[in-house]
């Protein structure tokens, strides 16, 4: 039981309740679109996978500042791509997608919020949920959302997943657009 669970050992990769092992993962990036219900996929993996997604909103400002840092660093890849002579035209279109975000953002028509989404692989071993955990890596890449393995922090992360309303694994939270957040649920 997770309530009273008679052992519990957190690692640097996994956390393991009872005889259970468990492997977190978080989104660290979203792209400007994700299909529609990508996250029903993980949803229906046969209940070995659990998640909790923590959703706040954000300021007209942070997220000028969020946009304005973003666009600096497509700004400064696209230079060095050009530098060598190499068009890039999805750093041109991501550039082009920044733009378009930030003048909607000015004129009101364009909303942030921060969304942290914490993902933990359940599996009888250890290896089982590590080889879980990369397969809700590569679905998720599948998406254009990049996500990494909570090291050292698998302890915060399954505290934040269990049904208790907290995210203990702060900053982690992504700034991603309203239309993004409403393609994320069926």
């Amino acid at each position: 039981s997770l309530i009273m669970p008679e052992y519990v050992n957190s690692g640097k990769e996994s956390v393991q309740v009872g005889s259970s092992f468990f492997r977190g993962l978080y989104c660290a990036g979203f792209p400007a679109e994700v299909s529609n219900n990508w996250l029903w996929k993980l949803a229906s993996e046969k209940g070995n996978v659990d998640f909790s997604i923590f959703v706040t909103p954000t300021s007209v400002y942070a997220s000028q500042i969020y946009l304005n840092d973003e666009l600096k660093r497509v700004n400064f890849d696209l230079y060095r791509y050009e530098s060598k002579g190499v068009p890039n035209p999805s750093l041109e279109e991501r550039k082009r997608e920044l733009e378009e975000s930030l003048k909607a953002l000015v004129a009101g028509e364009y909303k942030h919020f921060q969304a942290a989404l914490y993902l933990l692989a359940k599996g009888e071993t250890e290896s089982k949920a590590v080889t879980l955990s990369k397969k809700v890596r590569s679905s998720l890449g599948g998406e254009g959302i990049e996500s990494e393995y909570a090291t050292f922090y698998q302890e915060p992360l399954f505290k934040s997943v269990i049904p208790a309303g907290t995210n203990c694994l702060k900053g982690k939270e992504n700034i991603i657009p309203d239309d993004g957040l409403a393609a994320s649920f069926p």
